[in-house]
């Protein structure tokens, strides 16, 4: 539920990414923010192997998730073929649709996707790579002048996920150890 809505901060999405128990909570602060709609961390071993075990975590509304998910789009979603090759941040607007990927656009936007976003990719030294999206309903002029404002913040929080992330998502195969947030902030030293 979106009751109230806080214009973005840094320090104080920093502060609740840190704080959040998990990377579904962690979304939530984001997406709190009234510039930001919705909000998708997925982690992946490798861009190739990223069907095979995905940890998703999303607040995008359950009736486009089950539509995308039903009907395979992730093969059709830009984005995602995007997200393929990228090794920096990179907004939607910035994406050349394919004639094939015009369909998925509308059809996102039917079920309620804004028409603004922004991914950050982040990929740490065991190859494990996270995409950390976010979608707004802001026009493309307002989106662009949140990113430069807020761009390097994104960042920083992408990178804060990733790690939350890994430790979430390998803790439960007693790989790692579930990390507190004053650890979090300390491997980011």
């Amino acid at each position: 539920s979106r009751e109230v809505l806080v214009r973005f901060n840094p320090e104080t999405a920093l502060l609740g990414v840190l704080e959040a128990p998990t990377v579904a909570e962690a979304v939530q602060v984001l997406q709190a923010c009234d510039e930001i709609d919705f909000v998708t961390f997925h982690l992946m071993n490798s861009y190739k192997a990223q069907m095979d075990n995905p940890f998703v975590r999303t607040n995008y509304p359950s009736g486009w998730v089950s539509h995308y998910l039903l009907n395979n789009l992730v093969r059709s979603d830009p984005v995602v073929r995007h997200s393929g090759t990228a090794t920096a941040p990179f907004n939607w607007a910035e994406i050349t649709l394919r004639p094939e990927e015009m369909g998925f656009m509308q059809t996102a936007l039917a079920h309620g996707v804004g028409i603004s976003g922004y991914t950050l990719p982040c990929t740490d030294e065991f190859g494990r790579r996270s995409l950390l999206s976010l979608n707004s309903h802001l026009t493309a002029e307002d989106w662009a002048a949140f990113l430069a404002q807020h761009g390097a913040a994104l960042q920083n929080l992408a990178q804060d996920l990733h790690v939350k992330g890994v430790a979430e998502a390998f803790a439960s195969a007693g790989e790692i150890p579930a990390l507190s947030s004053r650890e979090h902030e300390c491997l980011r030293w």
